[in-house]
């Protein structure tokens, strides 16, 4: 993913009938309602299908939030995202299928820098950079758990 002006984007997800002890939060990770945004970034990139992203970050802290939608850009492989520094702590956001699914470099770098984490959502799964491990982290397979987690 390209990285534009601010930042870049990614996604996060998952729900308490799913815990996973790996998952570095999981209340803001069982959310509904991070749930819900994650659907709808994946709904509005059409499924990974086309080759744009869609995004939202997540301001305040894990414990007391707001989520905040990019507009979508229609840009190739891109997305604009506004970082609030010292508000911003994660942004989510959709890599097309045709890419690969993990964060990218432009993504870890832009979450080292401001301190946030990095969630991209894809075909093959869920996935997370930490800036504090430096490490990737395949958080779900798949997108069936975004269906499963809506119920």
């Amino acid at each position: 993913m390209r990285i534009t002006a601010l930042a870049a984007v990614a996604m996060l997800a998952r729900a308490a009938a799913f815990a996973d002890p790996s998952i570095s939060n999981p209340g803001l990770l069982d959310d509904p309602r991070v749930v819900r945004a994650m659907q709808s970034v994946w709904m509005e990139s059409s499924y990974g299908a086309l080759n744009v992203e869609a995004a939202f970050r997540l301001d305040g802290s894990p414990s007391r939030y707001r989520i905040v939608a990019a507009p979508p850009t229609n840009a190739a492989q891109q997305q604009t995202v506004p970082i609030i520094a010292g508000a911003t702590f994660a942004v989510c956001h959709v890599h097309p299928t045709r890419t690969r699914p993990e964060p990218s470099q432009a993504d870890r770098s832009i979450a080292d820098r401001f301190h946030l984490k990095i969630y991209t959502i894809h075909v093959r799964g869920l996935y997370e950079y930490d800036p504090v491990t430096r490490r990737t982290t395949r958080l779900r397979g798949g997108v069936d758990w975004m269906a499963r987690a809506a119920r």
